[in-house]
């Protein structure tokens, strides 16, 4: 039997050594980082839905990132 991984949305075994009993309810995760996500903040997952794998948030560093680089007050003489 396939469940949903609430952090990540993927579906995961029943099997899973990676699951949880919160408010009497089991969940099943696809790794322990997923696992760890949710015990730190339950709530949100169960409020806002799966968010994708736990520290894929990169791309707005990234982003960021790109827009400090400028010339380095290279000035030709």
């Amino acid at each position: 039997m396939m469940k949903i991984d609430p952090v990540c949305g993927m579906e995961v075994e029943t099997t899973t050594q990676y699951k949880t009993v919160y408010k009497g309810q089991v969940y099943y995760f696809c790794s322990r980082q997923c696992l760890e996500a949710f015990r730190k903040n339950p709530e949100y997952y169960l409020e806002h839905g799966p968010q994708g794998m736990p520290g894929e948030t990169h791309s707005h560093e990234e982003h960021e990132h790109e827009h400090h680089h400028s010339a380095h007050g290279h000035h030709c003489h």
